[in-house]
């Protein structure tokens, strides 16, 4: 049973909030995030992306000091508080536009359960990232955005109305969406603690770098007197059919493919084609679009034989990069091939279009999104999905909540 603790945090004063959170997609030039980061000193991203101030990226120990000290004069400013007590929160997040809405507990996960295996992974971590990560805690003792954790939809949903107790944010972005956010009264918590020891267990939605480097960060420096309950990372606690699960689409910049009628031979063996007029979006298991010379669309099937029995093997994105990618293509690594562009799987034609454009590609893939039963079923056997295999929403804001090691 995951165990689940108060955090001590940090947060922007209420009417600061909009200012001090940043949403951070990874799809934004450097040259947007520096805009961002001019036109806005109360950003928490001269925190957590403090390069960007700098012309030498081959002096990281620069950029970790200045944003060591940029933390530290919000706080001295009274820009960002720090709250007396260890805290639960109800954390909601709406679009305006419609009536979809996220809700959930923003609390600290033991790490202790995630080394243990309660709190299951889907991915392999990169070291280098993570390391990065575990410096930049070294210089701030600061993590700015949660980790995403999701439980089985077979268990309840709490009642988060009678869990909200001093409201810290409420604002509206630029995204249309709403954040809000209340502090759970202090003589709630433990019935909030009680309501997730009763799950079998958690899954990472979104996050495993910042998992990892907060275990080891905590691991490499903290001593043997520090509590069960200080050994968290910080996460937002969401049923599992809560989240929306989208595809990541591949962008391949490839050379123009002159014969269009050979290429589709080649994967004849595997597919199923018809040539269609405008964008493909897979609308069941088993299908691709498959976009070539940025103009020509076609709906890929696969044939039914050519599906691995086992997951993760099986899964959509698995099967499209062993046949695809390695056989035909000859991208034996789709997480550092350079030709590879990955991107969010709810853009419109117009935007991938640009996309396609901009990164000279001539052979574009579309997918079906994985389901949460197919995510569990590989973490609960162990197992790793390809790189950038779901974008799952909510996306959250860093600087919102920060939690202070």
């Amino acid at each position: 049973m995951p165990r689940i603790h108060p955090l001590r945090i940090i947060r922007p004063d209420v009417h600061y909030a909009a200012q001090v959170s940043a949403r951070i997609s990874g799809t934004e030039t450097q040259d947007e995030l520096t805009q961002i980061l001019e036109d806005n000193p109360f950003s928490y991203l001269h925190v957590v992306k403090p390069y960007l101030h700098f012309a030498d990226p081959e002096h990281p120990e620069k950029h970790f000091s200045f944003g060591r000290n940029y933390f530290r004069q919000l706080k001295d400013q009274r820009i960002l508080v720090e709250e007396q007590e260890k805290h639960l929160l109800v954390y909601r997040q709406s679009d305006t536009q419609n009536n979809q809405a996220f809700e959930g507990i923003i609390a600290g996960v033991s790490i202790l359960d995630y080394l243990n295996g309660l709190v299951k992974k889907h991915e392999h971590t990169r070291t280098q990232k993570e390391l990065r990560l575990v410096k930049h805690m070294e210089v701030t003792h600061a993590v700015g955005e949660p980790v995403l954790i999701c439980y089985e939809a077979e268990h309840p949903l709490l009642d988060f109305d009678a869990l909200k107790g001093k409201n810290t944010c409420d604002f509206v972005c630029d995204s249309k969406l709403r954040h809000q956010l209340w502090l759970v009264p202090m003589e709630a918590q433990s019935k909030v603690q009680d309501f997730f020891s009763s799950c079998a267990a958690f899954y990472i939605a979104d996050g495993h770098h910042r998992i990892a480097a907060s275990t080891r960060f905590i691991q490499e420096h903290s001593d043997a007197l520090v509590a069960e309950e200080d050994q968290t990372f910080m996460s937002l606690i969401i049923r599992a059919d809560q989240m929306l699960i989208k595809p990541f689409h591949r962008l391949v910049e490839w050379p123009l493919i002159t014969d269009i009628s050979t290429f589709l031979q080649q994967m004849n063996d595997s597919f199923t084609y018809v040539k269609e007029d405008t964008f493909v979006k897979p609308v069941h298991r088993g299908e691709f679009g498959m976009c070539v010379n940025q103009q020509h669309w076609f709906r890929l099937q696969l044939k039914a034989e050519k599906r691995p029995q086992h997951l993760p093997e099986s899964l959509d994105v698995s099967c499209l990069e062993a046949i695809v990618f390695n056989e035909l293509l000859g991208i034996s690594d789709s997480k550092t091939d350079e030709r590879l562009t990955f991107t969010r799987g709810d853009l419109d034609l117009q935007e991938l279009n640009s996309l396609m454009r901009l990164h000279h590609a001539n052979l574009t893939f579309t997918l079906f999104p994985n389901s949460f039963d197919e995510i569990r079923a590989v973490a609960n056997q162990n197992g790793v999905m390809p790189p950038k295999s779901t974008w799952i929403e909510p996306k959250l804001r860093t600087g919102m909540v920060i939690q202070q090691f």
